[in-house]
């Protein structure tokens, strides 16, 4: 049997004892609680470790917070302890319980079968593009054929990417007076146009032909003076560049 010392009883101790009173009632209520059973009322003064006069002075009070019968003194906590524990009775169910399968492990792992959901549809960023602005048009109180025709129209004349930028960005504005006017200034910041190709025949002269004659260029074409020319003439004598006599003489 095991017994606790109730903390109210340690709180009634110390109310009416003295403090040498109270560790010598402490003492004897400690053994009390550490055998669990009564002990003879000659052992008291030696377990509350009191001279004679003193035991004779405070035996009283001491012995007064526990239980005399007889030569035996004991204390309510054995009494309590001995007092069987309360318990509530097993609650019985009504009915009979199945007996539940017993499940083995496998060592195939198998994945279930879960319901299967359909590839969502690939859209191109053409169409997406075309899907943003229809909706900013339709902000705007404007047709689906104006989206369409800005949108083919910005396609042709722009990089694709810018196109496609600027239209995101006019589909997160809140509200757009002017899509059409929004979205190119927008295109004219970030972007440039794109530039048409030259014809092959602007980009590629056909050669002059053989039998054309070139004109001779003279000093007289070229407005330099007989003077100037005549210098020109000395100059590249000196640098002794073997000229044909039909450019010297020119």
């Amino acid at each position: 049997m095991h017994a606790i010392i109730d903390p109210k009883c340690l709180s009634e101790m110390a109310s009416t004892l003295e403090n040498d009173e109270l560790g010598a009632a402490v003492r004897l209520l400690s053994r009390l609680v550490s055998t669990g059973k009564s002990i003879p009322a000659g052992r008291a003064r030696t377990i509350c470790q009191l001279n004679e006069a003193r035991w004779t002075e405070s035996s009283t009070e001491i012995l007064s917070h526990f239980v005399q019968a007889g030569d035996q003194i004991s204390h309510r906590i054995l009494d309590e302890a001995r007092l069987p524990p309360v318990s509530t009775p097993v609650r019985q169910r009504s009915g009979v319980t199945p007996d539940m399968p017993i499940v083995h492990p496998t060592k195939s792992h198998q994945v279930p079968q879960y319901a299967s959901r359909e590839r969502p549809e690939l859209i191109s960023m053409k169409k997406t593009a075309y899907i943003m602005m229809s909706e900013i048009f339709a902000r705007s109180d404007q047709t689906e054929n104006a989206a369409r025709a800005l949108l083919a129209s910005l396609l042709k004349n722009w990089p694709e990417g810018d196109v496609y930028e600027a239209i995101s960005a006019a589909e997160k504005q809140k509200y757009i007076v002017d899509p059409r006017s929004w979205i190119i200034k927008h295109l004219q910041r970030v972007s440039r146009p794109n530039v048409a190709a030259r014809s092959t025949r602007d980009a590629c002269p056909p050669p002059p032909s053989k039998s054309a004659k070139r004109a001779l260029v003279t000093p007289e074409l070229t407005g330099v003076s007989s003077v100037t020319a005549e210098s020109i003439r000395k100059r590249n004598a000196g640098l002794h560049l073997n000229l044909g006599n039909k450019r010297q003489d020119a």
